[in-house]
């Protein structure tokens, strides 16, 4: 029985002896990268021994740009962060594996390893090119804005930011900066405009897709220009006062059926006030405008007719109506308190040597205002006031560099006038100017805060 004992312990302490300190674990957060981009990896370490570790990691690659992290790991807990392994420049496009060593900084001899997978994409292979193409199903036409649309693929399951887009032709030239998401078809539709001279035919449109100096596609695919119809266009704008009316007629005299729009730009004001007697096919918007677009087809010898007219006569008469209407009542019905401050002074040959201050209160609605704080200032160049009209004030304080009079007045009912006074004595007589702080009042009016301030007084001696 004590040598079954004796096995038993050995078993136990050899399997200890070599069972592993620390589990490592990590997900790919984001591993498919392009030179310069951060590859990213939730990581976690666990410590599996009794006791508290510090613990840290190093990259077998050095050249990879990484930030080192210390941990302290209590005994069976883990530590949970982010890595971010980016490329240096000269990485080569294809599969890398980074080895990652787990050690602990009390023990070294107590480590182990993981290993991340990260592919470097090679810049050329990421964007592809696949179609352009009108809007017309015959290919542009020389007399009329043509929509254009672009297709672009993202490949990869990656994010690219701020990407340069050079469409170019012997036709026309557009640059765009796009945002791809994760394997996007990304879709660009632009308008141009090509001479109205232009043969029919095929012709050459290079695409050129770059990221900074980096070239992510570079393809040359065909647009084909068309013959058109004869469609005749004529659009009548007339301006009255505050009234501005757009006529389009489209006239087809040509032998076959075509495809017209008309499009119209409105500012975010000009829009509101807006109307149209057929509804747009479709709305969008450009930049900082709205674009309406018009699409319609066109029979041979049919004629189209759209009205648009932009009125801002009647809104404004309709908001001066209400203005007034709201501040007839505004003004009759929540009049605010006002507050008045008069300095009354007494000069002698050394200048001012006493004050008389007058706070007129007046609350010129129809509501009793309750619970008013009123407060004055002075400077302290003034004794504390201690001679008073009818009303005393709730508290006198000096500080240092002022004197603060407090009233609190239980309420002033709707049209009463309140005066109260005091004189002021100056502890040295006042030469020049002075500059008088203003008195302030404070009441409660429809569960809001209502603060007034009176008026500026200056002295001068």
């Amino acid at each position: 029985m004590k040598k079954l004992l004796i096995l038993l312990a050995l078993l136990l302490f050899s399997s200890s002896a070599y069972a592993a300190v620390f589990e490592v674990n990590h997900e790919d957060v984001s591993n498919v990268v392009l030179p310069g981009q951060k590859a990213v990896f939730d990581v976690t370490i666990k410590n599996l021994q009794m006791n508290t570790d510090t613990v840290s990691f190093v990259l077998s690659d050095l050249d990879w740009d990484w930030e080192k992290e210390t941990f302290d790991i209590v005994s069976y807990g883990q530590a949970n962060f982010q890595l971010e392994l980016i490329p240096p420049a000269n990485a080569a496009a294809g599969r890398h594996a980074i080895g990652m060593k787990v050690y602990s900084l009390d023990d070294p001899d107590n480590y182990v390893y993981d290993n991340f997978i990260v592919d470097v994409l090679p810049y050329e292979d990421v964007i592809g090119v696949e179609e352009i193409k009108t809007s017309l199903p015959d290919g542009l036409d020389p007399r009329k804005t043509n929509r254009v649309k672009l297709l672009l693929k993202n490949k990869y399951n990656i994010e690219i930011k701020d990407v340069f887009v050079d469409v170019y032709s012997e036709l026309f030239n557009k640059e765009f900066v796009v945002d791809f998401d994760k394997a996007e078809l990304k879709e660009i539709n632009f308008d141009i405009d090509i001479d109205k001279d232009t043969i029919e035919g095929q012709y050459d449109v290079k695409v050129t897709v770059k990221l900074g100096l980096n070239k992510l596609a570079d393809e040359t695919l065909k647009i084909p220009v068309s013959y058109y119809n004869d469609v005749k266009s004529d659009v009548q704008e007339s301006n009255g006062f505050l009234i501005k009316e757009i006529v389009v007629n489209k006239q087809n005299d040509g032998n076959s059926v075509v495809e017209e729009d008309y499009s119209l730009r409105l500012n975010s004001f000009q829009r509101t006030f807006t109307y149209y007697d057929i509804e747009p096919t479709y709305k969008e918007r450009r930049g900082d405008g709205y674009y309406y677009i018009w699409r319609f087809e066109l029979q041979p010898g049919q004629r189209y007719t759209l009205n648009v007219k932009t009125n801002y006569r009647d809104p404004i008469l309709v908001l001066i109506i209400l203005a007034l209407i709201f501040y007839f009542i505004y003004y009759n019905l929540t009049k605010k308190v006002t507050l008045k401050k008069k300095v009354l002074t007494l000069k002698s040959n050394e200048g001012i040597s006493e004050m008389k201050v007058l706070l007129i209160l007046k609350n010129p609605g129809k509501k009793t205002i309750k619970s008013i704080r009123l407060v004055d200032q002075l400077h302290n160049i003034v004794k504390v006031p201690d001679t008073f009209g009818s009303l005393k004030p709730s508290s006198v304080k000096k500080y240092d560099n002022r004197v603060v009079l407090v009233w609190d007045i239980d309420n002033v009912v709707g049209g009463e006038e309140r005066v109260i006074s005091y004189k002021v004595k100056a502890e040295v007589n006042v030469i020049g100017k002075l500059s008088i702080p203003r008195a302030l009042c404070r009441y409660r009016k429809d569960n809001r805060v209502v603060i007034v301030k009176s008026n500026n007084n200056k002295i001068y001696s």
